[in-house]
């Protein structure tokens, strides 16, 4: 599995988000930049997973409105983690991986970024298989109830399949949590993995609660 580019699809999915806003033109750009999120670091080493890195994404609009303008720059931040399977004649691979997924609460002009706390996990998911050919099939396992952050929400697990860099088909779960509200910010937490990998739900489950964020 090519972790960025399921991350980056995630990415692009949560590029941009809701609410907490700014009514007041300026010549120069309004930012808002999200808190990290993160997983403390015994919890993921418990769990077989490694810290990659922290990132950035950094998204730019211009809302224009009554013939007035306003450019907006949005900085979601991500933890990103990784776990190596081995994955019989394939070898072993990074193949695990979890993000969290920080985005701020915008809104310009009256007008919102992507408003990701009114998508349906579902829509989430699809918004990520669209952006990445490689990722394909997903359908609905199940959902359940999941806390995140003090926040009772939900998770949605989906079977689906990934192409590898070599043509090879691997049956992967997805999970992806409902959006949490946390201080200004919109928390998201995403985890995939070969389904021939057991007890990797409990793992990610337990990531995903988990979970801490520097409001």
């Amino acid at each position: 599995m090519r972790r960025r580019e399921l991350i980056a699809g995630a990415g692009i999915a949560l590029a941009t988000t809701t609410a907490g806003c700014t009514s007041v033109l300026n010549d120069e750009p309004v930012t808002f930049e999200a808190a990290l999120a993160q997983v403390p670091e015994s919890v993921a080493r418990d769990a077989g997973y490694e810290l990659d890195e922290f990132g950035e994404q950094v998204i730019e609009r211009t809302f224009e409105a009554a013939g007035q303008s306003q450019t907006v720059q949005v900085t979601n931040r991500t933890a990103e983690y990784e776990k190596a399977i081995e994955l019989g004649p394939l070898g072993e691979l990074r193949a695990a991986i979890f993000t969290a997924l920080s985005t701020p609460k915008v809104e310009v002009l009256g007008r919102t970024f992507n408003p990701v706390d009114d998508l349906s996990n579902e829509e989430l998911a699809e918004m990520i298989q669209d952006q990445y050919a490689d990722i394909g099939d997903l359908e609905v396992e199940h959902e359940a109830p999941v806390t995140i952050l003090g926040t009772d929400t939900t998770q949605t697990k989906f079977a689906g399949e990934i192409r590898m860099e070599g043509g090879e088909e691997i049956d992967i779960y997805l999970h992806v949590s409902s959006p949490v509200e946390s201080g200004d910010d919109l928390v998201i937490a995403v985890g995939g993995y070969p389904q021939q990998l057991p007890g990797e739900e409990d793992h990610v489950l337990t990531m995903m609660e988990a979970i801490e964020h520097d409001t």
